[in-house]
């Protein structure tokens, strides 16, 4: 039996209207051009919009409306405004919302299925019991060293908190999961006083230089062969009686990066004694890489 919907709106109808605070509950937007509508504030409870597009260079705004239990097929609104919006139960298929602002809106309980969020701003965004079957996803802000380094400054940070209790193991998920965890240290560093902060900040900011938070396997590389040419170098600066190039220099260095080199008098130093201590120290992170990319996945 088909669905008996309030109202029927297709092809131009809507295009360009604005329609705040508007009542559209349980009707049905068939292949319709929604370039520059507003529903800003409507009840779009049990609606269904299918086929549903924007044009480029244009926008859709459902900015605070209410869209709980709605369908969303073959829909193409790439650069839309879901600002505080409730799409509570609903569900997504085969549709792209790309570069679209969605700040402090709600996907509680709905059914993700070969939907685009590249670039897609979830600030403060809730996904309780999502189902994630097929999602595109790259995302457009994501919680980094600046954010710590804020703590010194001021009392609290912006954070991109989002909360899922998916189990799916796909990008979404897991760039939902590292923000939660992200911004629950952030939540308990800012509660504390500046000198117990300190350490605090300065350490997860170096985690998130070297390695991302524990994510990046390339940063991690990049930053161990970086420490090791500054050895390096200082040991072809200072230590060129011991060493007749910045080659032998920087093998020396890689060696006792990771804790294989033997020491000598020459250089058994302090410089020596970091660099060793860098070495288990970034041993450490490389661990934390592997487990997060790997283990966790068993």
């Amino acid at each position: 039996m088909s669905t008996q919907y309030n109202k029927v709106y297709s092809n131009d109808d809507l295009k360009g209207l604005n329609l705040t605070g508007t009542d559209l509950r349980n009707c049905l937007f068939e292949t319709c051009n929604l370039s520059n509508t507003v529903f800003e504030n409507c009840d779009l409870s049990g609606s269904k919009f299918e086929r549903c597009v924007s044009d480029e260079n244009t926008f859709t705004s459902f900015c605070k409306a209410k869209c709980q239990n709605t369908e969303w097929i073959g829909c193409r609104l790439t650069e839309s405004n879901f600002n505080n919006a409730d799409l509570s139960s609903s569900e997504f298929r085969t549709t792209r919302i790309s570069g679209s602002n969605c700040r402090d809106s709600h996907w509680d309980d709905c059914r993700l299925d070969d939907v685009d969020f590249s670039m897609v701003d979830f600030d403060l965004a809730s996904f309780r019991n999502v189902k994630v079957l097929r999602v595109k996803f790259k995302p457009a802000l994501v919680t980094g060293t600046r954010h710590f380094l804020r703590l010194l400054k001021q009392s609290k940070t912006a954070k991109h908190t989002i909360f899922t209790s998916g189990t799916e193991l796909s990008p979404f998920i897991e760039y939902c999961s590292r923000e939660y965890r992200l911004s629950l240290l952030l939540l308990e560093i800012e509660q504390l006083g500046f000198f117990s902060k300190l350490p605090r900040v300065l350490f997860a900011s170096v985690i998130g230089l070297v390695s991302d938070f524990g994510h990046s396997l390339k940063r991690w590389v990049a930053s161990s062969l970086i420490l090791i040419s500054m050895f390096a170098a200082y040991f072809s600066m200072y230590k060129s009686y011991v060493f007749s190039d910045y080659t032998s220099a920087w093998h020396h260095a890689l060696l006792h990066f990771i804790n294989q080199g033997q020491f000598g008098a020459a250089t058994n130093g302090p410089v020596q004694t970091a660099l060793n201590v860098l070495g288990y120290f970034m041993l450490g992170i490389l661990i934390s890489i592997i487990t997060n990319r790997f283990v966790s996945r068993w």
